[in-house]
């Protein structure tokens, strides 16, 4: 692909995806490009900043992939990487909320992929589920859930659910206020909202957001944080109940040990934040080659996600926003589950 194309292939955020804002803050320094090959097509991610919108508190990518082409990213993508056959602690923490509703209540799970986590209620309560990816719709439609064909059909099909599980989903938004609106008014009075997403208030994200594990996703648009949350439950009549942090993935203490020195040693070498005694341990003979690593390594154990878990008031009027038109395919993906 030429410069000019790839240039034409990205894109620069410079308002808020949340609330439209112009007003942001810079967190931390840009993090490096790279290129992700996908059956043979090359897409790449830019150098990219995150920024802090100073009205509604979303956190957002600089840079990031055009609409058409972040369509045909997630066109390429395939979803069996995302879905292993056992559980990650996050999807306990959602399997925990969702064992405390009676029998029989009604659940979305909106982006459902396979339905790896709301399979295993299908047989005590009414699950639905909405799906891009027509293969991974069939999948988890063979699991007890009842699939909508499309968001139009979801949302003019006047179901009120007990709870919505918005899971590894939101991150992947280009619209992420319009579809807390959108999901909003599919509740029922009393109603749950359970959002699953990266945690933009975590300490080590923050040390560089653009250098974390997460952001650098190439699917990973806006970042959650509790100030966030709390803006769009008093602007939806929600309030938000809980706010559980916890870690994705599950690493043992050695590796736990190997990638926070991996982490230091790269920050020592590329970060003008970097602590005193990274930037000695990286000018250590061992471990001065850590000065030629070209990308951000793997910290993948810290508190890095949460878990929000919002309740519609009962004194909630109907929503409007769900009467909009259906959304394409370049708003939204799945490349993290």
């Amino acid at each position: 692909m030429s410069i000019e194309a790839r240039t034409a292939a990205t894109m620069t955020v410079d308002t808020c995806p949340g609330c439209g804002s112009s007003d942001y803050e810079t967190l931390g320094e840009p993090g490096p490009p790279y290129d992700m090959n996908l059956s043979g097509e090359v897409f790449t991610q830019p150098s990219f900043e995150v920024r802090k919108c100073c009205n509604c508190h979303l956190h957002f990518k600089s840079h990031r992939l055009s609409p058409d082409r972040l369509g045909e990213f997630y066109g390429k993508l395939e979803f069996e990487e995302w879905e292993p056959d056992y559980l990650f602690p996050t999807d306990l923490q959602i399997l925990n909320q969702l064992k405390k509703l009676d029998e029989k209540t009604s659940i979305l799970d909106y982006g459902c992929s396979i339905a790896r986590l709301s399979r295993r209620l299908a047989e005590t309560h009414d699950v639905y589920g909405y799906e891009m990816d027509k293969r991974a719709t069939a999948i988890a439609s063979e699991h007890g859930l009842t699939m909508f064909g499309s968001e139009d059909e979801l949302f003019h099909s006047g179901n009120q659910f007990d709870a919505i599980i918005l899971m590894d989903v939101f991150e992947h938004l280009v619209n992420p206020t319009e579809y807390m609106e959108r999901l909003t008014s599919l509740l029922a009075p009393g109603g749950r909202l359970l959002v699953l997403t990266g945690n933009g208030d975590s300490r080590a994200y923050n040390e560089d957001p653009a250098m974390f594990w997460y952001p650098r996703i190439m699917g990973h648009l806006s970042f959650i944080t509790r100030a966030y949350a709390e803006s769009q439950a008093s602007a939806l009549g929600l309030t938000l109940t809980e706010w559980i942090e916890c870690c994705h993935y599950q690493t043992p203490l050695k590796g736990r040990f190997t990638q926070l020195l991996k982490r230091s040693l790269y920050r020592g070498a590329n970060s003008s934040n970097a602590r005193w005694w990274e930037r000695f341990l990286v000018g250590l003979p061992p471990f001065r080659r850590a000065r030629n690593w070209k990308q951000p390594t793997e910290y993948t154990c810290t508190k890095d996600h949460v878990l929000a878990v919002f309740e519609k008031q009962h004194s909630m009027k109907q929503n409007q926003a769900a009467t909009k038109p259906d959304l394409t395919a370049s708003t939204i993906g799945e490349e993290s589950k």
